[in-house]
């Protein structure tokens, strides 16, 4: 009888460090091509994306993960990153007009993307996209996510993104809802795009032409070609679309002088984070299996009338047990100086990726978050100018 117990309790054992030893790995999602333009569109066909600034996201300290923590600084400068990633994604398909990444949302954008980063640790990103066009009409509201592995950053070397097929799948999905609209339903959204910054701009003059219903706009009429106050809107438009412009390449510079840097970053808590994971794994199972050992043979030693060979047994699977649950401490600790080492890695990042300041307009201009108030200071000015030129009053 007691043997047969103790050799329950060894094929417990040896399950449970089995199960450590070969535990089931998660395998990332198949790869997603983005689907290219196989002919020239027509430019009245195009239509112009704004992908905004993501959302950085960052979790309240109480919140966060002590094993994955994130870092304000590192998350901050993905926010762009990942955002202007999409923005080189949509691009290259050939399937839209201009792409530019804002630092804040536009009412008269065509077509506008946000995102917020709901992961990303360097083994799994996750994101939340939403977009709308300038009718209200929404065309996304959805999570992406895709986990990364060794043959994915292998495959990055020499600047491929480790999770392309996350912005491709994106850039499909936006592709699927524009395929959606005819030639009329382009051209009023073109329109409205155009009449909501006129009406931004001189709203007494112009925002009577559209109407606004349900949360969806549309065109009531359209002022005359010849309005010469419709030509003077056009040409404050071309200087935001400048400045817009501009800012785009600002974003693009700090995505390809972080690149190198995040590219490695990422790497590194991929391997970090992996190990990390797996150190606590088996540290666990060793402890509950040399728990489980010690159990065993502190049942054995109490069993009356046992023979000399289970009371060995037994006194054994005690040694063994608690040496068991010695190296799963020892494990636990591997982990820990590992929770160490990701956490020194985000911190030097986050220092290598202040925000940048740049000259804009002879302006001093910050590219995380006073981005954001200067465009604001930009379109305030852009009212004041269109005023002054006309004597018109805003709102």
């Amino acid at each position: 009888m007691m043997l047969s117990r103790n050799r329950v309790f060894t094929v417990a054992l040896i399950a449970l460090l089995a199960g450590c030893a070969s535990g089931p790995v998660d395998k990332p999602d198949n790869r997603v091509a983005a689907e290219m333009a196989q002919r020239e569109i027509p430019a009245s066909q195009l239509l112009n994306v704004n992908i905004v600034e993501f959302d950085p996201n960052v979790p309240a300290a109480a919140d966060q993960d002590k094993d994955l923590p994130v870092v304000p600084a590192v998350r901050k400068a993905e926010a762009s990153y990942l955002a202007y990633s999409l923005r080189s994604t949509l691009e290259g398909t050939g399937q839209w007009g201009a792409v530019r990444v804002v630092p804040d949302g536009i009412d008269s954008s065509e077509v506008i993307v946000r995102g917020t980063i709901m992961a990303s640790d360097g083994e799994t990103l996750e994101l939340r996209i939403s977009a709308a066009d300038a009718t209200g009409r929404v065309w996304l509201d959805k999570t992406y996510a895709r986990q990364a592995s060794e043959d994915s950053y292998a495959d990055s070397v020499g600047g491929g993104d480790p999770y392309q097929s996350l912005f491709n799948q994106i850039a499909n999905d936006l592709l699927g809802q524009r395929r959606r609209l005819d030639a009329d339903a382009v051209l009023e959204v073109r329109r409205v795009a155009e009449l909501r910054f006129a009406a931004d701009i001189a709203p007494d003059a112009f925002s009577h032409y559209l109407e606004q219903s349900r949360g969806r706009y549309h065109v009531l009429s359209l002022p005359a070609s010849d309005d010469p106050m419709l030509s003077r809107i056009a040409q404050i438009r071309e200087r935001d679309n400048l400045l817009i412009d501009s800012l785009d390449q600002h974003y693009g510079m700090f995505h390809d002088g972080m690149a190198p840097a995040y590219r490695q970053w990422r790497l590194a808590s991929f391997k970090e984070g992996s190990e990390m994971r797996e150190l606590k794994r088996e540290a666990t199972t060793r402890k509950v299996a040399g728990g489980l050992a010690v159990l065993a043979g502190i049942v054995g030693m109490t069993q009356k009338n046992q023979s000399n060979a289970s009371s060995v047994g037994s006194q054994a699977a005690i040694l063994g047990g608690g040496y068991l649950f010695k190296t799963g401490l020892d494990k636990g600790r591997d982990a820990e100086i590992h929770v160490l080492a990701l956490q020194e890695l985000n911190t030097t990042l986050g220092g290598d990726l202040e925000p940048r300041v740049v000259s804009l307009e002879g302006q001093t201009v910050t590219l995380h978050g006073s981005a954001k108030e200067q465009y604001r200071e930009w379109r305030k000015l852009l009212r004041e100018l269109h005023q002054a030129e006309t004597g018109a009053t805003g709102d």
